[in-house]
């Protein structure tokens, strides 16, 4: 497969987008992305950013786009005025905690809850 051609970031306010794209100029392939939303936390009295998703297709994972689209998350973020990036992965994904630790990102004992409503 040939190197990475080309990276697109789509700069909205409400939802910053990084994705990375492949392949010949004329007929590009998305091969991952990442989502960012932004919101305030009153204890802190500062803007914290939720990384939604980060997502790389397998077929080219471990190439380095992971990380990219990670560092391109956290300048958007901090572009926002955000002062950390948050996100969660299930325990059951080893792959994604072993990238996050790599990343420099801490744990946090955290227990998370839902309702359907």
């Amino acid at each position: 497969m040939r190197k990475i051609s080309r990276a697109v970031a789509h700069r909205e306010r409400r939802n910053p987008l990084g994705s990375y794209l492949r392949g010949l100029p004329a007929k590009p392939a998305l091969f991952g992305y990442a989502s960012l939303t932004t919101d305030y936390s009153p204890w802190r009295g500062q803007i914290w950013a939720h990384l939604d998703c980060l997502y790389v297709q397998p077929q080219v994972r471990s190439e380095g786009i992971g990380a990219s689209l990670l560092q391109y998350a956290m300048a958007m973020a901090q572009n926002l005025g955000a002062d950390r990036l948050e996100w969660q992965t299930p325990m059951r994904n080893e792959r994604a905690i072993t990238f996050c630790v790599r990343a420099g990102a801490c744990k946090q004992a955290k227990t998370r809850f839902s309702v359907m409503i």
